[in-house]
């Protein structure tokens, strides 16, 4: 895992996109007519980057075990060809909040889940915090551990 940037560093960055800025500044404007206060964004940002580092600072942290366990699965498997797995870094994860809440904010259907978005539900709302890619080495190889994962997790 790379080293994670400290809160400040990683502010500045984000402030020094222009993009970002607007996007963070149109939300700001939001969040108050939202009753959220000011500053609802770097608030938001920042109890999510706290969280988000003591749990992937930790030494028994589940998205690492997760990915090691997956890895280990998947090697075993016979019909995997090759495997890339990691853990989504903290930068990554506080610009994706950004965005989506910017994207989704006056959204009817989905557009709760990101205005009440908290360092309690981020977990849940932000569904790649580890990803994985598996490569089969034919179309037959595909189905039989498509049809795999799919007995193990469910059809999603």
């Amino acid at each position: 895992m790379p080293e994670i940037p400290s809160w400040d560093n990683l502010w500045k960055k984000l402030l020094s996109n222009e993009q970002i800025n607007a996007k963070i500044k149109r939300l700001d404007a939001l969040d108050l007519k939202f009753g959220f206060g000011e500053q609802h964004t770097y608030n938001l940002c920042k109890e999510i980057y706290s969280d988000y580092s003591i749990l992937i600072k930790d030494e028994k942290n589940p998205l690492m075990e997760l990915k090691k366990e997956f890895n280990d699965l998947l090697k075993e498997f016979p019909h995997v060809y090759s495997v890339a797995a990691r853990v989504k870094e903290i930068y990554s994860l506080i610009q994706k909040i950004i965005l989506r809440r910017d994207k989704y904010y006056a959204n009817t259907v989905i557009g709760e889940k990101y205005r009440n978005l908290s360092k309690d539900t981020y977990r849940l709302v932000i569904t790649d915090l580890l990803g994985v890619r598996v490569t089969a080495r034919n179309t037959e190889e595909f189905r039989i551990f498509d049809n795999y994962l799919k007995q193990i997790f469910g059809a999603l």
